[in-house]
């Protein structure tokens, strides 16, 4: 059918997806919900600058056709978790990969499963049919997809599957860190066209998290501008590329998020 022949309601969601397809910022923005602070279900609307920073690395991997391999010291309640959701539904939906993401907890692990429950429950957007959502699953009739949410309770979680992206949520804070990680990382491949985000809180001298972050900050310099918009732009510079891990570090303090400032009277 050609599109003088769509429905103008087609053509409008046919334009809808050419754009996102060319500006995922606009497309998380609009079509993804999320839960805020005030209880509210509503479009994200506006990414956070440390959102923002991890978007901008996520793609300059993908720009330089290397794994996406991403570890992230953060401050909380920077929305990191719900973003890498997003973008780790969003492979799910156009590339029909399996996803798997590994909590510290059990209640850790219902949380998160619950942010990518949101966003494919109120994406607006053509989307499959659900065939099984399970708490811990998201699986698509007819397509590809699968998401799956693992709690990091014993060294053997995960390592049965072989996902094309990977995200560990807290990972210092796994009770078998390295035990879990090293079994589960190498069930990734080292295609261009997978992905592991690690991200974590501080969290003291743990097995996995710290020393991995060590390796990936000392061997591998991020710094930032900002385009006219205010959008940040990386770049990223491997100071040590024989000690390097292949992860691009974020750092993320508290100070640079309004939420964590407040006024007060002299």
């Amino acid at each position: 059918m050609s599109t003088q022949a769509m429905p103008v309601q087609d053509q409008r969601i046919q334009a809808e997806m050419s754009l996102c397809k060319v500006n995922p910022l606009h497309h998380i923005e609009k079509h993804f919900y999320i839960k805020d602070m005030d209880g509210e279900v509503r479009p994200i609307r506006k990414l956070k600058l440390a959102q923002l920073k991890l978007l901008a690395l996520y793609f300059w991997c993908k720009k330089q056709e290397i794994p996406i391999r991403i570890i992230i010291l953060k401050a909380r309640k920077e929305g990191l978790s719900t973003l890498v959701q997003i973008l780790l539904q969003i492979e799910a939906l156009e590339r029909g990969i399996d996803a798997v993401v590994i909590a510290h907890d059990k209640e850790a692990t219902k949380k998160i499963f619950d942010i990518g429950e949101r966003c494919y429950k109120y994406y607006d957007l053509p989307k499959p049919e659900l065939q099984r959502g399970n708490v811990g699953e998201l699986k698509f009739k007819g397509h590809e997809g699968h998401i799956q949410v693992l709690t990091a309770g014993n060294e053997f979680a995960g390592t049965g599957l072989t996902p094309q992206f990977l995200h560990c949520s807290e990972a210092a804070k796994w009770k078998k860190g390295s035990e879990t990680a090293t079994a589960l990382f190498q069930s990734v491949s080292k295609s261009p066209k997978t992905t592991i985000i690690i991200e974590c809180t501080a969290y003291g001298y743990d097995a996995l998290f710290k020393p991995m972050w060590d390796t990936a900050y000392e061997n591998c310099d991020v710094s930032w501008k900002q385009d006219p918009s205010g959008i940040p732009i990386p770049t990223v510079k491997v100071t040590n590329r024989g000690q390097w891990n292949g992860y691009v570090p974020l750092f993320i303090p508290w100070f640079e998020d309004p939420q964590y400032q407040d006024e007060f009277d002299y």
